[in-house]
């Protein structure tokens, strides 16, 4: 059947469409009815593992579908606690984390940090204070006092014993004495009674000494203890002041009453701290080492949800490991690294904690450990801060040591990738379906209906208005919803590809601002397909030109025998063209049948080599019945040095082979494409529209009236290219459509299809005969 010029594209009435201004709802909310469902339950549910994976092209709508929905739950559910880390004061190197309600956090932080500086003006004055200094000195006296006393009962016992007693830098010296003088060391040196009378002398009182010192440090330490007792009554008087007040204020949180205990507890440990603040311009080691002893008394908020009216929903551009789990800071102090809580940054897991995370899952894939940390904390539901090569199993130097408390994680994650990944992911990641168990199938077409026309239509002009482009008119939306039928690869359907109709629309209106046009019309539109393609379709010309040169050797004129032109494809990033192949078909007597030079040079993947396998079981079926077959048959692409996969040139094979069977010529302007089974009927193939345009390239410039053989069943994907239709209006081009071999057969050889067999069957016999006097002999 020889298809009517308007068979081979789909129109779309320039009728005005409905304006932007008009709807509301975009069409990827309104025909997305399944991934939706799907979305809106995933979401919702609160079970284990209801994770969401989102499956779609890129540019049909995933990501603002997602969005808005998860917009709208979030909208129901609570704002979520804020979080914070505490110092540990048990076990500094793992920080406390405390839950508090939102906007608390917040609040904690600042009156700690105000409590703080009101130590650090009201502690020094209490000490400086005349009050203060009168007890202590007061304390002091008493104990000087009683230690002079001690001191003068030292110096009596000595006396009677015959010493004198002195303090030295060293201690307590004795010194003896004759008739109230000191005796010189010269003559305890020169009399040796003498000597040894004072050294028993001595021995006699050493134990008054002993006592002595022992009260001494007894007295000390006593003064110790009042004085200690004197500065924690003064420093509790002005602590008390300020900390119960925030006592009473987060009473009702336990953690938060614990650790101001323990904070007065440390402070009334370390009071000294608040007593040496240096002054404005001091040794600025000084006041490092103050800051940084000061610091624990801090509150480092990592989740602050007091700006939230409802559960946060986070999407993470760049998922690193840091970005996603958090991170341990480190500062430098005289040359080396520290950390401390303070250094812990929150992650997008942080942020989101009781509301909804939204992932690239290619993202997820190609940051170094986020997939494995991701799925760990998915599984127990708590995130846990630590560096990323001590996840890797690398310890850093410094924070190896750091564990800080780990934060309960409830969050919905919704992960948006394509197809491949989701099923990669499942055959090779045992925990995937366990993690998610909710895929969202979005469809990347639509049907090509008056009512989605007019959805597409609106949201194409929503599109250009949302990104402040020239309007489009409605000739303009007219060619974009062509092309988008084009992009789904069906007259009956229209493709949702949102990004690929974006960027033709983009460079239209880029075209139409360099005119000075006040809308996109229809030529701009087309001008910005065809200037898309120029960019890609260099290697196209390329082939072209080596076929207009003889190089690749392309003559559709005359008729030929076991010669027959196939129809491939080639893909260049996201380009893809059609090309003509040349196949030849040889066949003489023998017994190996049809052999693909091809799969045997491996140059052929396993569609083709079935379908190798089927052209056999057809020349079985349908000539081998009543007589035998004796046939050894090559059949080949030439010039075609690269892989061939597919079953697309079946159809040309069969014709090229029987042709050289039944020694028919058949038509070289005539370009095939098609499956074929082992009955005779002739399947649909992909790249349709490619292929033809393929063809008409290579006949238009070697000026060649021709045509090409399609299955009937892809006359409904046919959407060519306006100068492809022009050329078959004006009988330059014809293409035929096909449903079974029979009707290939007579449109090449110019034959009834029977006569064609009966001369197939004719060759058949004469090889058969060959083959049987070859036995004989």
């Amino acid at each position: 059947m020889e298809l009517k010029p308007a068979q081979l594209k789909w129109r779309c009435s320039p009728k005005p469409f409905i304006s932007a201004k008009d709807r509301t709802e975009n069409i990827t909310y309104r025909v997305q009815k399944r991934a939706k469902r799907a979305v809106r339950f995933g979401l919702e549910s609160d079970s284990d593992g209801f994770n969401v994976y989102v499956v779609g092209d890129e540019g049909v709508g995933k990501k603002w579908l997602v969005m808005r929905e998860a917009e709208e739950l979030a909208k129901k559910l609570p704002v979520p606690s804020d979080w914070c880390y505490l110092f540990n004061f048990k076990d500094p190197k793992s920080p406390k984390a405390i839950s508090l309600p939102s906007g608390k956090a917040k609040e904690f932080k600042e009156d700690m940090r105000s409590f703080i500086e009101h130590l650090k003006q009201e502690l020094p004055k209490a000490f400086e204070s005349k009050e203060y200094e009168e007890k202590a000195k007061e304390i002091t006296d008493k104990y000087n006092r009683e230690k002079e006393n001690v001191f003068r009962q030292l110096t009596r016992m000595a006396e009677i014993a015959g010493f004198t007693v002195k303090i030295t830098p060293t201690g307590i010296a004795l010194f003896p004495l004759m008739s109230g003088q000191l005796v010189p060391e010269e003559k305890l040196i020169s009399d040796p009674k003498l000597r040894e009378f004072v050294n028993s002398k001595r021995r006699e009182i050493e134990p008054l000494v002993s006592d002595y010192l022992k009260k001494i440090r007894d007295l000390e330490k006593e003064q110790y203890k009042e004085l200690k007792k004197l500065r924690e009554e003064v420093a509790l008087f002005v602590i008390n002041t300020f900390i119960e007040d925030l006592q009473e204020k987060y009473r009702v949180f336990e953690e938060i009453s614990q650790h101001l205990v323990e904070v007065k507890e440390d402070i009334l440990k370390n009071i000294d701290i608040f007593l040496q603040l240096p002054s404005a311009g001091e040794n600025p080691f000084l006041t490092l080492q103050v800051d940084k002893s000061l610091s624990k008394y801090e509150v480092n908020v990592v989740v602050d949800n007091s700006s939230l009216q409802h559960a946060p929903l986070i999407y993470e551009k760049n998922p690193t490991y840091s970005n996603l789990f958090g991170k341990i800071g480190v500062r430098a102090e005289f040359g080396l690294y520290v950390t401390d809580f303070t250094q812990i940054v929150p992650g997008s897991l942080h942020k989101a904690n009781g509301g909804i995370l939204v992932l690239r899952v290619r993202d997820v894939l190609i940051n170094p450990g986020v997939w494995y940390a991701l799925k760990k904390v998915l599984l127990h539901k708590e995130i846990t801060v630590q560096p990323f090569l001590e996840e890797l199993g690398i310890a850093p130097p410094v924070s190896s040591l750091f564990k800080p408390q780990p934060i309960p994680l409830n969050v919905k994650v919704v992960l948006l990738g394509d197809r491949l990944t989701f099923y990669l992911l499942g055959l090779y990641d045992p925990e995937f379906h366990r993690l998610f168990k909710v895929k969202a199938d979005f469809s990347e077409e639509i049907d090509n209906s008056p009512e989605n026309r007019k959805l597409l239509g609106f949201t194409l002009q929503q599109i250009a208005m949302n990104h402040q482009l020239l309007p489009l008119d409605s000739k303009a939306v007219a060619t974009v919803m062509e092309y988008s039928a084009r992009l789904a690869g069906s007259k009956n359907k229209l493709s949702l590809k949102m990004e690929k109709l974006l960027d033709v629309i983009r460079e239209a209106h880029f075209t139409a601002k360099r005119e000075n046009a006040s809308s996109i019309g229809r030529k701009h539109v087309l001008e910005a397909i065809e200037q898309k393609e120029f960019r890609s379709n260099l290697l196209e010309e390329k082939i072209l030109e080596l076929i207009r040169e003889g190089t690749i050797i392309i003559d559709p004129r005359e008729k030929r025998v076991g010669q027959v032109y196939g129809l491939s494809l080639l893909e260049i990033d996201d380009y893809t063209f059609g090309k003509p192949v040349r196949i030849t078909a040889t066949s003489f007597s023998g017994n190996k049948g049809i052999i693909s030079i091809e799969r045997e040079t491996k140059l052929s993947g396993k569609i083709f080599e079935k379908a190798i396998l089927t052209l056999s079981g057809y020349l079985g079926n349908t000539y081998g019945k009543d007589q035998p077959l004796a046939l050894t048959a090559f059949l080949a692409f030439e010039q075609s040095y690269s892989m061939v996969e597919g079953d697309s040139a079946t159809l040309a094979e069969l014709v090229a082979l029987l042709s050289s069977i039944a020694g028919v010529p058949v038509r070289q302007e005539i370009a095939i494409t098609g499956s074929v089974d082992q009955l005779g009927n002739v399947q649909p193939v992909g790249g349709i529209n490619e292929k033809v345009e393929g063809f008409w390239k290579v006949c238009d410039m070697l000026k060649v009236e021709g045509g090409v053989i399609i299955p009937n069943r892809n006359v409904h994907n046919l959407q060519l290219k306006d100068d492809v239709v022009k050329s078959v209006k004006r009988g330059k081009f014809k293409i035929f459509a096909v449903d079974k071999v029979d009707e290939a057969i007579e449109i090449m050889s110019d034959l009834k299809a029977t006569e064609f067999h009966a001369k197939v069957k004719d060759g058949l016999r004469e090889l058969y005969k060959y083959s049987a006097q070859k036995e004989e002999k």
